[in-house]
């Protein structure tokens, strides 16, 4: 929580487990976004184009959705731990891009997934990717803990 705000993380194989998944919980999360007003949820779905695209094609615009397609160079460098608590860390800046500036921002991609693969937090770093929507980049950065951040 950050205030009056409540962050869920959920992560998924693919868009088939997602959408299993959204017919479990549908009813209290409808429930949950008729009470507090849809205006005031956000909902981030992030991942390759192929899964976006099985996800959307189930949702009826009931759900605040922001689809977010990942660059074609994500990373998944290491696997999540099993049986234990989640330390991970997740980071995910939003940069709004300049109208006709979006191309030059992606050219320097390969720049930063060459880093972080190679770079003293590559052992910590659990999935590194780009997403755009729209205007919106998306750096989505998940880590093992506090100190594979300070490494990346």
């Amino acid at each position: 929580t950050c205030g009056n705000k409540v962050l869920c993380r959920e992560g998924y194989k693919n868009g088939a487990a997602m959408l299993a998944h959204s017919a479990e919980v549908k009813d209290d999360l409808e429930g949950m976004i008729k009470k507090i007003g849809k205006e005031k949820v956000k909902i981030l779905c992030s991942g390759p184009a192929s899964e976006i695209e099985k996800v959307k094609s189930h949702m009826d615009g009931r759900l605040p959705m922001l689809f977010v397609t990942l660059d074609s160079g994500s990373l998944l460098l290491n696997a999540f731990p099993k049986g234990c608590s989640d330390t991970h860390i997740t980071i995910l800046p939003e940069f709004i891009v300049p109208a006709g500036k979006m191309a030059e921002f992606q050219a320097g991609f390969p720049k930063f997934y060459a880093a972080t693969k190679s770079g003293p937090g590559a052992a910590g770093c659990l999935y590194y990717s780009f997403g755009v929507a729209g205007d919106s980049l998306y750096c989505r950065e998940g880590y093992k803990n506090a100190e594979a951040v300070a490494l990346h």
